[in-house]
């Protein structure tokens, strides 16, 4: 009798009791265990071990694992042999198909002796490819994290390089606080994968795995990974945000247009946003001459003003939320309007919203970049000016002055 049935018998159970009660315990518990003879195969398989398998009984006792699944056990076998001329346990991983579909498993195979004479092995194994698959997300999440550090570096090169932006200094602080916080906690949460991982493994390995610590485990790697696919996202768009205001002053592509004609059919873009803000776009063009104009970059202007006001003005109690864009041609400059019937802008916030960085929904995913964008354009493509103007009831008002005769901005010949 084996030293855990003499302990059960001294307890007042049988032998036969002892044998019934550790054969339900191999039956029931969530790992996969397995024996097999000096021969290589399957004596024994639990019904985990079947149901990983996908296999009924029949089909697996008195087989290899080569007769199960053919060149691809070359590994298991070789670890089994292993073990039986060694008599020491080995943990190893081991891809293997089932179903069709690749697997990687976690097995711990041990010598199995009774009355001191080796009878073949024992093994536990765990199915680990979705944390693998977790892992292989990891790392490509990682990859993009070092590439998204080398965009930024090399975009503050062409910042310092172009000489386009005041305080630069300011500049850098920003994006070195913003960058860093979704960073941070995107490598806390790496780090606190692997200790899960580990603590998943430790548990594997000494039997205590069960049915709820495995559901725990498994939704805590759920929300570390939802955290950090959240943090890198918040990252990348931070680094977008930063190359819009490094875009190059050279080689703007000038389109011949109606003004007013381009102002409607652009504004058509912005109205899902409007729609999804509750909110309404109008527009007005006052004159509708023909200019030779820089399209792309007067339309990121005017998206990020509307984009402002949209998540900005319309915060508190509206009864017709509007954003209304207006064009003139004021002497020899263009001059372009952006209002809306919103809140309205503080006294201390209007001294700072060009300011790279500088918003008032730091909580609520603000970035600080939309208007000095805005300004960056107007001021360096088209060596203009826009200005926060006061204006009649409620709401803000931005005014674009764009010179004609810049390279971004010329009338069209007749």
């Amino acid at each position: 009798m084996s030293d855990a049935s003499e302990s059960a018998v001294a307890e007042g159970m049988t032998e036969a009791q002892t044998r019934e009660l550790l054969s339900s315990i191999l039956g029931a518990t969530p790992l996969a265990i397995y024996a097999k003879d000096t021969d290589h195969r399957f004596v024994f398989s639990n019904r985990m071990h079947l149901q990983l398998l996908g296999l009924p009984p029949d089909q697996v006792l008195r087989h290899t694992d080569t007769d199960l699944f053919g060149d691809e056990a070359a590994p298991v076998e070789e670890v089994t042999r292993r073990v039986l001329d060694t008599g020491r346990p080995i943990a190893k991983e081991f891809e293997l198909t089932l179903g069709g579909e690749p697997h990687t498993f976690l097995e711990t195979i041990y010598p199995l002796q009774t009355a001191g004479e080796l009878r073949g092995v024992a093994g536990i194994a765990t199915d680990i490819t979705a944390r693998r698959r977790l892992e292989d997300a990891l790392r490509s999440k990682n990859t993009e994290l070092e590439e998204a550090l080398d965009t930024l570096e090399r975009t503050q090169d062409i910042l310092i390089e172009q000489r386009k932006l005041a305080g630069l200094a300011e500049l850098s602080t920003g994006v070195a606080h913003e960058v860093n916080t979704p960073l941070h906690v995107g490598i806390m949460g790496s780090t606190y994968i692997l200790d899960v991982i580990r603590e998943l493994e430790e548990a594997s390995h000494s039997d205590t795995l069960t049915p709820a610590t495995l559901a725990q485990l498994t939704e805590q790697l759920k929300e570390s990974a939802t955290l950090i696919c959240g943090s890198l996202q918040r990252a990348a768009e931070l680094i977008q945000s930063i190359k819009q205001v490094a875009a190059d002053r050279q080689g703007q592509t000038l389109r011949r247009v109606q003004l007013g004609d381009w102002l409607e059919r652009f504004v058509r873009t912005l109205e899902p946003l409007a729609r999804r803000a509750g909110a309404e776009i109008r527009t007005e063009a006052l004159h509708n001459p023909a200019v030779m104009l820089a399209t792309g970059q007067l339309e990121q202007i005017i998206t990020n003003l509307v984009i402002n006001a949209l998540d900005h003005a319309f915060t508190g109690d509206c009864a017709d939320p509007c954003v209304t864009i207006q064009l003139d041609q004021v002497g020899e400059a263009l001059q372009v309007r952006v209002d809306d019937n919103g809140v309205g802008i503080s006294e201390e916030a209007r001294t700072r919203i060009f300011e790279p960085f500088f918003t008032t929904r730091r909580g609520t995913g603000g970035t600080g970049l939309g208007l000095h964008i805005a300004w960056s354009l107007t001021t360096g493509i088209f060596e203009g000016e826009l200005m926060l103007r006061d204006k009649e009831g409620p709401g803000s008002r931005f005014q674009l002055t764009l010179p004609v005769g810049t390279a971004s901005l010329d009338w069209a010949p007749t």
